[in-house]
């Protein structure tokens, strides 16, 4: 588990599928769960660990307490442009605005990648 550390080393696979996890589970299942998404292990290889130890790898999870910050924005490159993420509607053209509105409306959050996408700025 100690390969992740924080939400800048999440996949936007994983965090669609974190947000996926039943929000009525018990604690330690929803972090059961968590684990399982995050390491690639199976949810019964947390469920048959000793209670201690399974608390000492919960534990390690204390960072997605906070929501991932978007102040942590870097600019990327692809195919030999350099891009940004901007949240500022101001930066984006018209095109962009409406697709992400739509997108929004009809998944939210399904479609994060393709929000993500229409989101990228050319610096």
């Amino acid at each position: 588990m100690g390969s992740l550390l924080g939400w800048h080393q999440v996949t936007i696979k994983q965090f669609l599928q974190l947000a996926e996890i039943n929000q009525e589970l018990e604690k330690v299942d929803k972090d059961m769960w968590a684990l399982s998404i995050l390491t690639g292990k199976e949810f019964d290889y947390y469920e048959s660990m000793p209670n201690a130890e399974r608390e000492a790898v919960t534990a390690k999870l204390n960072w997605m307490d906070v929501p991932p910050n978007a102040e942590q924005n870097r600019p990327f490159k692809l195919k030999g442009k350099r891009y940004k993420f901007t949240v500022n509607k101001h930066e984006l053209n018209a095109h962009q605005f409406a697709a992400v509105q739509k997108l929004f409306q009809e998944e939210g959050i399904k479609n994060i990648h393709k929000i993500l996408a229409y989101l990228s700025v050319e610096l």
